[in-house]
Formats: C-alpha cells, structure tokens, sequence
C-alpha cells in the first residue's frame, strides 16, 4: 500500500517538475516577444496570425481618422 502512495506521489513530484519547465520556457518566450515588440514602431503592426495559420489584416482608416 506504501509503494503505491509513494509510486503516485513520485509521478505527482515527476508531472510538477515538468510543468515548471514549461512555464518557464513560455514565461522566456513572453518575455523574448515583449522585447521585441517594445522595440517595434506599434503604427506598423497590422497582421495577426491567428492558431490556424489565418491572417487578419486592419481595415483602411478613412482619411484624416483617428487611430486608435
């Protein structure tokens, strides 16, 4: 019965260590892309690639419109 608890809690500590990794590597991927886009002009960011691989694009502002 022991072996079991202790069987499950390893795999339990095994599954933690794991998603620490993970978070910690899209926390790099978030901080990575955050640079990134601190040093881009934001007026020239217009396509979002969405999870599909679609691409959506603003639509032209009238003349004189405020952005916002």
């Amino acid at each position: 019965m022991l072996e079991g608890i202790n069987s499950k809690l390893h795999n339990f500590s095994l599954a933690v260590k794991e998603q620490l990794v993970f978070n910690k590597m899209i926390e790099s991927e978030i901080t990575h892309l955050a640079s990134i886009l601190s040093a881009t002009n934001h007026e020239q960011i217009k396509v979002i690639s969405t999870r599909e691989g679609k691409v959506t694009r603003d639509p032209p502002y009238p003349e004189g419109a405020r952005r916002p």
